[in-house]
């Protein structure tokens, strides 16, 4: 069973993640705020007494579309990386060939991100076509993985 730390300010995502990932028998701490800064606070509060295996990330924010990534940031500048071990993250932006567009800036930039932040590409995913299984899947083959 894994523990999973769930970041997304959408209640119907955060729902059907849940759902999807207790299905599973995975543990989830979901922290639900509609900005990135009051939900890198919650999981600072969160993580006083608890680490988890998997950081499951919604990058677009309703008033931020890089919120997450910010997010990310903030959360490594308090020291907290260490609080998880391994990191999904999705996002609308997320298209065929999203790793190599040159077109899309939104594309580049989460690609900046997830290299640097030494996410693999396959723990990245599409918000448009997610989907329970793919997650709980992922997660699995993450937990397997250590």
């Amino acid at each position: 069973m894994a523990k999973i730390l769930l970041v997304d300010d959408n209640e119907a995502n955060g729902k059907l993640i849940i759902s999807g990932v207790e299905s599973g028998c995975h543990d989830v701490t979901w922290v639900q705020e509609s900005y990135w800064e009051d939900a890198a606070k919650k999981v600072a509060d969160a993580a006083k007494n608890r680490e988890w295996d998997i950081l499951i990330l919604d990058i677009h924010y309703p008033n931020d579309k890089e919120g997450g990534i910010w997010l990310y940031h903030e959360l490594v500048q308090l020291g907290l990386r260490k609080k998880w071990r391994d990191t999904i993250v999705y996002s609308i932006y997320v298209t065929p060939g999203w790793e190599t567009s040159e077109d899309d800036e939104m594309a580049k930039v989460l690609s900046g991100f997830t290299k640097s932040a030494g996410i693999p590409p396959n723990c990245v995913l599409s918000s448009s076509d997610f989907d329970k299984a793919t997650l709980v899947e992922k997660c699995d083959e993450l937990m397997r993985q250590h």
